[in-house]
């Protein structure tokens, strides 16, 4: 039963959580972008706009890293950060490949790897707070902690598209 029960939540992960991660990020992102007259249809969007792609290419990043996790942890961390965009590329763009994702994020964490580090901890307190009262606080902290992070894409993504560009 056990085995039965974590097969179907591994299942569930891979077909419908990761599709709606990316979903969740593409509603931050655009709502960070000005474009206010998206509704929260638009985590669900995913689910007909390239779902298959989404679901091989998110499949393929938590692979990933959990392979480079198995080295040892550190190399697994440095990856989580190198592919930390990822889930925002595939927000933007839901067909591209894994390797065009991750060639992507890569370039867009290149220097940038410590300073996403630092933004995550600056949210530790954030955290437990939103813990307090049985865990009820994070529906007010989660919003802003998405948000700080599609604004941090918008930056990241602005320079590399000027890198790219500067040279034409």
């Amino acid at each position: 039963v056990f085995l039965i029960i974590l097969t179907g939540a591994a299942v569930m992960g891979i077909l419908v959580s990761n599709v709606l991660q990316v979903g969740r990020r593409r509603y931050f992102l655009k709502k960070t972008a000005g474009i206010y007259e998206t509704g929260a249809g638009e985590i669900f969007s995913v689910f007909s706009e390239g779902y298959g792609n989404l679901v091989l290419v998110m499949f393929q990043y938590h692979l990933y890293i959990f392979l480079w996790s198995l080295l040892l942890v550190i190399p697994g961390i440095i990856k989580s950060y190198e592919y930390y965009m990822v889930p925002y590329l595939l927000a933007e763009n839901p067909r591209l490949t894994w390797r065009e994702a991750r060639d992507q994020s890569r370039r867009m964490t290149e220097d940038n790897k410590f300073n996403i580090f630092v933004l995550e901890l600056s949210f530790v307190g954030w955290d437990i707070l939103g813990l307090l009262f049985l865990g009820i606080g994070r529906i007010f902290v989660s919003p802003y902690k998405e948000t700080v992070y599609a604004e941090l894409y918008h930056t990241v993504s602005d320079g590399v598209r000027k890198e790219l560009y500067h040279g034409i």
